[in-house]
Parts: structure tokens; C-alpha cells; sequence
């Protein structure tokens, strides 16, 4: 029998009536009286179950198949590679030793036949926790492709990385000698299944290039703005906001730190009991203001209780916790925003559609920051096209308005704060003060009236000076 070795890591799969004779003959080697004897092997001070040596694999095929021994030996490596049995001595090499080696029968839900290709994020959840586990030493390929992964699928890292963590320490306290079959086990598989780096290097350039693709397919689809129309944008903007921004308009009653008065920061609270004017408006310009602002979603949710949906605002309150919350504490709450919100006969259930339903329901099973942002965003819209509207023209909201204050402006001692009064200007340069002292000086000199006799006593003194020199010469 011929059998082509087949390389898993390629696009096309191996003929699967190959597989079939294989997986035949793999079933009579585990016959329990026509099979190959597998006994407790020890190795080294561990007890391996159910274990066997690589010389009796191959009598027993040249046994059953009556076969050389040349033939026996390729045969007994392809079932190794192709990851039918599995070393528990030197996992890196596929291949069958024709001595006292041990092997163990894969699980058939891992043959080929069986299983699906393996997925990146499985991948990655193995190769973190190898890393965990031999503390950063990886071989040299297991290091390019977990570099690869972290990069390709980086988004959902932390929870990859709190899979391999949860992993170890189920491991941890299995038996030594189950810990130690499974760990062959497992590399044996991926041993087998691993994709290589070639190929993540292939499709992060597939990717980045239909993303490139996808970038300017929109932008050609993107409606243009002209720059009048862009800048009336802004200048909109700004007028609105004009009156909200302390630093161009101040702030009521008091800047507190200029005055000391701390009545500005008590008025404007997260939950102050009667909130400002201005903060109230703020709420009229669109739904975003009023969501991210803690009062005004106190109001909105007094609004949508009367109307029988407060289950929405508290659903994204709770997506919001979940998203900016504590690491450790995201399966506990994703659990417990399913049973409230989303699983059927919820105490506070959620309508949404079928489809945004199905991708919560199927990432909830394994959860994340963010695997509720499709739900999310769905009930935000909802609120937002429908919800917030009629609040606007709704009696809460009209007397929330009647009831905001207007803060006076807080009469200042003026005498204790004269520093604020004062006008700085910056210092002249010294060499335009040294400038301006010379011509000073040269003016001054000009304008005096000449004195004839400090004239004379000078010409006399200069006169002395040379003869001087003359005398001594």
C-alpha cells in the first residue's frame, strides 16, 4: 500500500478514501483480542495507561498485513503523521521508532475524517498557553506564528490569553500522568494541524490588501463636502456650543479657581437634584448629550419606565459596565446580562431582531468586553430614532426645563483678588534700553551750552601728556 503523505497545512485536503483504509486499519490495531497489547508503561517514576512501544506496532503490521520490514516502518509513520497515534517520547519527530519507544492512540474525534480544520483562536489559546507554561520558551516557529496570530487577531487577545490561563490551571490539577498524555497529546495534534507562518504571512497581506481595496471602493462612494459647506459645519457648531464653554462665556455663578467658590462644581453634579439651564439644553442638541450626561439619563429612564421600556437604558448601562469594567469580573457579567436582558422569559427582556440575537447567543459562548456590542448598538439606535424624541415633547422633560435654575453671578471681593486686575506686559529688550540710553546721552549733549574754560583744561592736559614723553626722551 502507497500511501502520499499529505500536508495539512495546505488549501486542498487528502484523499479521504486513503483516510478510510487508515482508520481501518487503525480500528484492528485497538481490537482488544486481535489488536495490538497495551498495557501501564512507566516512564521514568509517571504511569502512562494504556500505552504501547513502537516494536510492537510494527510486528503487528508485519503480522496482519504480511509485509516487510521496510514497508512496515513507512506505513507505522504515516499513521503517526497523520496523527493516528502519537508519541509520549521526542513529540517533535512523527515517526515511529522500531524500539521501546511509547505511543498512545489519538481520540477519534481528532482524526481527520472527523474534525474540522483548526481554527486561529484555538491555535492561539494553545500556543499562550505554552508560553505560560515554559515561561516564554518556544521553538522558533511556535514563536513566529504566535507573533503572527497577536498581530492578526490582536482585538480579541485578552481573551485568548484568559482561555490559555484558565487552561493551565484546569491542567494543573489534573493527575501527573493524565497531564502529562494530554500534553503529548495535544502538541501531537498541532504537530500535525498547525498552520504554518507562510501562511499568516499570506493572509495578513490578502487582508491589508482587500482592506486597501475596501478603503477605496468607499471613499469613491464617499459623498464630497465642499469647504463652505464644511466650514457653515463648524461655525454652527461653534455658536451652539458658545454659551456651554466656560472658557469664551464663562461660567455661573463663579470660576472656583479664581474665587474660591465651590458652588459651580456642587451645581453641576452627576446626579444634582435640579440641574442648570445650560446643562438641561445641552440635552436638546442631540441624544448623545443626554445619554453620556448621568442626569439626564436619571430623567430619560423616569421617562421610559412610564412608557413600560426602562429595560432598554438599563441593558445599555449594563453593556457599558461590562465593556469598561473590571477584567476579571467580564464572564460573571456577561452571564448575568444574558439572564436579565436577553435569555428567554427574562425578568427584563429585550426585543431585538433575530440576527443581532443569534451573534450575541453565539459569542456569549465565550465572552468578552465587547461581545454585546452588536446588541448595544441596536437598542442605542432604537432609543435614539424613537425613544428620544417623544421625551423631548414629553411633560418630564418640560418640567425637568421649568425647574432648571439660572446660578447668579457670585458678588466677589475684588480687594483680595487685585492680582487679576493687573495688565503684564513683557520687559523691553536690553539692547533697544541700551539704544535708546546712548541716543539719550548723545541728544543731552548736544543741547547743552559749551563751557570755553573745560574746553581750555582739557587742550591743556592733552598738551602736557605729550611733552611729557619728549622731557624723558
Amino acid at each position: 500500500m502507497t500511501i502520499k503523505h499529505c500536508d495539512y497545512s495546505q488549501h486542498y485536503r487528502p484523499r479521504m478514501a486513503c483516510l478510510k483504509k487508515i482508520e481501518a486499519l487503525v480500528m484492528e490495531m485497538q481490537d482488544p483480542n486481535a489488536g495490538i497489547k497495551m498495557q501501564t508503561q512507566r516512564l521514568v517514576i509517571t504511569a502512562i495507561p494504556h500505552a504501547m512501544t513502537g516494536s510492537d506496532i510494527l510486528a503487528w503490521l508485519m503480522n496482519r498485513l504480511q509485509i516487510s520490514d521496510e514497508e512496515a516502518q513507512n506505513l507505522g509513520n504515516q499513521v503517526v503523521q497523520h496523527g493516528y497515534i502519537y508519541p509520549l517520547q521526542e513529540p517533535k519527530n512523527l515517526l515511529l521508532r522500531p524500539d521501546g519507544s511509547l505511543y498512545r492512540f489519538q481520540t477519534p474525534y481528532f482524526w481527520p475524517t472527523q474534525h474540522w480544520p483548526a481554527e486561529e483562536t484555538d491555535y492561539a489559546i494553545y500556543l499562550a498557553k505554552k508560553n505560560i507554561r515554559k515561561k516564554g520558551i518556544l521553538e522558533d516557529y511556535e514563536k513566529e506564528n504566535y507573533n503572527a496570530l497577536n498581530k492578526k487577531i490582536n482585538h480579541k487577545w485578552d481573551f485568548i490569553v484568559m482561555q490559555a490561563k484558565e487552561q493551565y490551571r484546569a491542567g494543573k490539577e489534573r493527575k501527573k500522568g493524565d497531564r502529562f498524555v494530554f500534553e503529548c497529546q495535544e502538541r501531537a495534534y498541532w504537530l500535525v494541524h498547525r498552520p504554518p507562518v507562510s501562511n499568516f504571512q499570506e493572509l495578513n497581506s490578502i487582508s491589508e490588501e482587500f482592506s486597501l481595496i475596501i478603503f477605496n471602493q468607499q471613499s469613491l462612494m464617499r459623498s464630497r463636502v465642499k469647504s463652505s459647506v464644511s466650514l457653515g459645519g463648524i461655525v454652527k457648531y461653534s455658536e451652539q456650543y458658545l454659551k456651554h464653554d466656560p472658557i469664551m462665556s464663562g461660567c455661573l455663578p463663579s470660576n472656583p479657581w479664581l474665587t474660591d467658590d465651590t458652588k459651580f462644581w456642587e451645581l453641576n453634579m452627576p446626579l444634582v437634584e435640579t440641574p442648570t439651564k445650560l446643562r438641561v439644553e445641552r440635552w436638546t442638541f442631540n441624544f448623545r448629550e443626554l445619554i453620556r450626561d448621568p442626569r439626564g439619563r436619571q430623567d430619560f429612564q423616569l421617562f421610559l419606565r412610564k412608557e413600560f421600556s426602562g429595560e432598554n437604558l438599563g441593558f445599555w448601562e449594563a453593556c457599558e459596565d461590562l465593556k469598561y469594567g473590571d477584567q476579571s469580573k467580564v464572564k460573571e457579567k456577561a452571564e448575568e446580562v444574558y439572564k436579565t436582558f436577553l435569555a428567554p422569559g427574562a425578568r427584563r427582556w429585550i426585543n431585538i431582531d433575530g440576527k443581532t440575537m443569534d451573534i450575541t447567543v453565539k459569542g456569549l459562548q465565550n465572552p468578552h468586553r465587547y461581545v454585546l456590542d452588536a446588541a448595544q448598538t441596536h437598542i442605542y439606535m432604537l432609543m435614539k430614532k424613537d425613544s428620544y424624541g417623544r421625551y423631548m415633547k414629553s411633560p418630564i422633560f418640560k418640567e425637568t426645563m421649568n425647574k432648571a435654575i439660572v446660578p447668579e453671578v457670585t458678588k466677589v471681593n475684588e480687594s483680595k483678588f487685585t492680582f487679576s486686575k493687573r495688565y503684564w506686559k513683557s520687559s523691553p529688550s536690553p539692547v533697544i534700553l541700551r539704544q535708546q540710553e546712548e541716543e539719550a546721552k548723545a541728544k543731552a549733549a548736544t543741547n547743552a551750552p559749551m563751557d570755553i574754560t573745560q574746553v581750555m583744561s582739557k587742550l591743556d592736559r592733552r598738551n602736557q601728556l605729550k611733552q611729557e614723553p619728549e622731557k624723558k626722551a
